[in-house]
């Protein structure tokens, strides 16, 4: 990025986000700026307001940031030397409302004006297209300037981007295009400039704009957000509830301005959710735009379900968290018992992080931890995916595209085909993307590796596994006595802190309300009749593709429609 020709520069690497969604602005508004692009664009094969079309080698001056719920989009604009393309982006909705084909090989005046949801375009202040009518409910400018990953980089000269929050018309656009601006005008909300010097960013001093405002110099940033800053996310039906919020407070006793996420598989958010103060968002899984959720959410049981939607909710969260670049996934059985320092760290180079269940082999003779840990996890999955941290990168993002999309149709619990939820998939990983293993031993500290990590308190009170701090230590199987059998299996000795964290982690558990929070029903077990839903009745669905075209919603029949 460069100042040249009186205007700024755009490499095709380039981005300057100064907020997601301008959300004062709703429907109504105009976007207008002047670019000289220097690439060409990928033309979609025809408009749309619905899915995700022709979205590859787009050049987003403007990038469509992600919409705050199903009914909220955030517009941006594409611009090539071969046209313009008007998008919306929302969960699972990036489509091209509006595509004008033109040679545009010198400086240009593009106007984008919202009327009522429906975008119009000008060009030098002429109307040449208007696009389709939006679907959604509400439409808002976005703030992101010069691309969005992974979809594409504007390439070009650009100057004086300027939103209005009103719907220009044609003589106002024209009458407005060479003008200079001082801030006052009427329904003015930003002007970037995108010249040389202090004076690049100029915003009306009456909208309040000061926290949103960026000052682009010499020196100017290629990404502006807050780098350093993280979000921890988990997934779960209600009866876990309790768990993710022992979870979420860990959490925050140690990262106290990270964001916590909660995807809930469930129809309704339970009041104790709501009102619990770790949790900065609870997102249904319903509303993270899985197309025909309610036939994809019938052919699993709740463990598969709390796995099958991992791949779509950190698609979400990359798209609502757009100031953030680092995402970590942790099971809502997961203790945090120190700050992620070195996690941290290895995000600012690395883009995918996962830990092995197992870093040391075991002895020889001892059939009992071969068979229960090495050839348990040669059929579960190498990596534990009760973690996995990623960084906002086309490394990553191309990962979890290709993750979601197995999980979508394979993410099952069926071990002798082959499959455990989401964690076999991840075996693949290393093949096709660039992957960081952490063998740090305090990271996911967990019955399936006891045998080989040792946990002693130090004279200063301090945690160590094999020498080294404990991160997080992983309570799995803890509903089921399997937690502790294998814990008594691997240490004998009732005084080695283990039983102490253990202790701590169910009392932490019953002042969450576990008892009666493990007792909620889940959502999904039943039909709308009441009738409950056999195992049969959903493997069946699930291997029947006649089925799932015919029974679109299969919760609105019964087991004998699925025999």
């Amino acid at each position: 990025m460069e100042f040249k020709e009186e205007a700024l520069y755009f490499s095709g690497k380039d981005k300057i986000h100064t907020t997601s969604l301008f959300k004062e602005i709703t429907n109504n508004f105009t976007i207008e700026f002047s670019v000289k692009p220097k690439a060409t664009l990928s033309i979609p094969h025809k408009e749309s307001t619905n899915q995700i079309l022709g979205i590859p080698g787009q050049r987003f001056i403007i990038g469509p940031a992600h919409g705050i719920d199903k009914d909220t989009a955030g517009m941006g604009v594409s611009a090539g030397e071969n046209g313009v393309i008007v998008y919306e982006h929302s969960g699972n909705y990036l489509p091209p409302l509006l595509i004008y084909k033109a040679s545009i090989r010198d400086w240009v005046h593009i106007s984008i004006v919202y009327k009522e949801r429906t975008p119009l375009l000008y060009i030098n202040g002429q109307l040449v297209k208007t696009g389709l009518k939006s679907c959604k409910q509400y439409i808002h400018p976005s703030g992101i300037l010069g691309g969005l990953e992974p979809y594409g980089y504007y390439v070009g000269y650009a100057k004086d981007i300027r939103i209005w929050n009103f719907a220009k018309s044609e003589l106002e656009i024209k009458n407005d295009m060479g003008k200079e601006l001082f801030g006052n005008e009427e329904g003015l909300y930003v002007h970037w400039k995108l010249t040389e010097g202090i004076d690049a960013v100029f915003a009306n001093n009456t909208n309040n704009f000061e926290d949103k405002m960026v000052l682009m110099t010499n020196d100017h940033p290629t990404n502006i957000g807050r780098k350093g800053e993280l979000v921890f996310c988990t997934s779960i039906c209600a009866n876990y509830l309790s768990k993710a919020m022992v979870l979420a407070k860990s959490v925050k006793e140690y990262h106290p301005d990270a964001k916590f996420i909660i995807c809930l598989i469930e129809e309704e958010i339970p009041s104790t959710a709501r009102e619990f103060r770790y949790f900065d968002e609870i997102i249904l899984a319903k509303d993270l735009g899985i197309p025909n959720f309610y036939s994809f959410i019938f052919k699993h049981n709740a463990i598969e379900a709390s796995t099958a939607v991992k791949g779509n909710l950190f698609l979400y969260l990359l798209n609502r968290y757009i100031d953030y670049n680092k995402f970590i996934y942790l099971d809502p059985d997961i203790y945090v018992m120190d700050r992620l320092t070195e996690l941290d760290s290895l995000l600012d180079e690395h883009s995918i992080v996962l830990t092995p269940h197992l870093l040391t082999p075991e002895d020889k003779d001892d059939m009992i931890a071969i068979k229960g840990n090495e050839i348990q996890i040669l059929q579960k999955g190498l990596f534990n995916l009760g973690f996995l941290a990623i960084s906002r990168n086309p490394n990553a993002e191309r990962f979890i595209l290709w993750w979601r999309d197995r999980l979508m149709q394979f993410c099952h619990d069926d071990t002798p085909n082959g499959l455990f939820t989401d964690q076999k998939w991840v075996d693949l990983s290393p093949c096709f993307f660039d992957v960081f293993i952490l063998k740090h031993p305090g990271y996911n500290f967990a019955p399936w590796n006891y045998s080989k990590r040792k946990l002693i308190v130090t004279e200063q009170h301090k945690l160590l596994v094999n020498n080294q701090r404990l991160k997080f230590i992983h309570f799995s199987g803890i509903d089921s006595g399997a937690n502790l059998y294998v814990t008594r299996l691997y240490i004998k000795d009732s005084s080695n802190p283990i039983y102490t964290l253990y202790n701590q982690y169910i009392s932490e558990l019953k002042k969450m309300d576990e008892d009666s929070l493990k007792k909620i029903p889940w959502s999904y077990v039943h039909y709308l009749n009441k009738e409950k839903i056999e195992r049969s009745a959903r493997l069946n669905y699930r291997n029947d593709k006649n089925l799932q075209k015919k029974y679109k919603n299969p919760f609105k029949y019964s087991n004998k429609n699925f025999k």
